[in-house]
């Protein structure tokens, strides 16, 4: 079920099944700040809601992050998705799309450490079975 979008970057599925919100990019690329509220939109999804998995489907996105989102991920996003209470955090990438994110990645293993799992799958299905 469809309970965000934002035209061009994202749209954000809860997947009752798996009790998560998925994110499916288009593009992780933007020069406003469309990223950061559409992040922030579903950190107050997942508060209100009290979600626990996070499904960031990167199959299909064509540009990575902007240099000042990438900082922003790093500095911001990873603590936030810890301080909201995310306890599971799947990525859904080809070898391509997790080249992209690799400085996110291992900066999002250092942020989150035992504190959530962190895993990185090439299929929603598959995403779906390792809840």
């Amino acid at each position: 079920m469809i309970i965000h979008q934002v035209e061009g970057l994202v749209i954000v599925y809860w997947e009752k099944d798996v009790q998560a919100i998925r994110l499916k990019w288009e593009t992780l690329y933007r020069e406003d700040s469309a990223l950061r509220d559409a992040l922030e939109w579903c950190f107050t999804y997942v508060q209100q809601h009290s979600v626990k998995n996070w499904i960031a489907d990167l199959s299909e996105f064509k540009e990575g992050l902007s240099d000042s989102d990438q900082v922003w991920a790093i500095k911001y996003f990873n603590q936030k998705v810890v301080d909201i209470g995310i306890e599971r955090f799947v990525t859904i990438t080809t070898p391509r799309q997790i080249e992209m994110v690799s400085d996110w990645d291992a900066h999002a293993r250092e942020t989150f450490k035992s504190k959530l799992s962190l895993s990185h799958v090439i299929s929603l299905e598959e995403a779906k079975m390792d809840s």
